[in-house]
């Protein structure tokens, strides 16, 4: 049980880095990425 519960915070942990590299981007070539990183940060910190 404390091994799934690790899992879920480092994957809700890559998807919040990944969220604060797109907040970051100027100019991104894909203007959905940052909502598709919130969405799948929300996500996982919610499971």
């Amino acid at each position: 049980m404390i091994n799934a519960t690790q899992k879920k915070l480092r994957e809700a942990r890559f998807f919040l880095q990944h969220l604060n590299m797109e907040g970051r981007k100027v100019g991104c070539n894909e203007p959905e990425a940052f909502e598709f990183f919130l969405s799948a940060f929300l996500s996982a910190a919610r499971s």
